[in-house]
């Protein structure tokens, strides 16, 4: 299946160490608050951090460049609305029977970061254990040879 070429619609952003938590940016001189909400710690199933989801191209770009983005904000999800009218594909596509191979994931921690990063839409309970995540990499051609040998 091909997937078509897609407008971005939003991002969704989380905090990592915070389950809620606000903030403040300036977005064109003017001070907005934001507020990432909706985490859950349950310390034996794991961490999710806080989320904003945000339409506005200005606060995405805040965001991107804000000095915490990639170490305490990290981005969560592009929302992408395609137009499967169209005939224009990806090119950069991989082929639907290429396995990924991701040899810097060693933990279980990181597994499940790394499959909430690069899917959209994966729910948390579809990576909360070594279970979860062995079918979902078996189901999404993924390999962790560091971690499931």
């Amino acid at each position: 299946m091909n997937k078509k070429q897609g407008k971005l619609l939003g991002k969704t952003f989380e905090t990592v160490q915070y389950t809620d938590h606000t903030m403040g940016i300036t977005v064109n001189g003017q001070r907005r608050t934001i507020h990432f909400a909706n985490g859950i710690d349950q310390r034996e199933n794991g961490f999710i951090g806080g989320k904003y989801h945000t339409t506005d191209p200005d606060e995405i770009k805040i965001l991107e460049n804000h000095p915490h983005f990639g170490t305490e904000i990290v981005l969560f999800k592009n929302v992408i609305e395609y137009d499967y009218n169209s005939s224009l594909t990806n090119d950069t596509e991989q082929k639907e029977d290429t396995m990924k191979i991701v040899d810097e994931v060693t933990t279980m921690a990181e597994a499940s970061a790394w499959l909430k990063k690069n899917f959209d839409d994966v729910s948390y309970k579809e990576v909360s254990n070594a279970k979860a995540i062995k079918s979902f990499i078996k189901d999404n051609k993924v390999s962790f040879p560091k971690l499931f040998k």
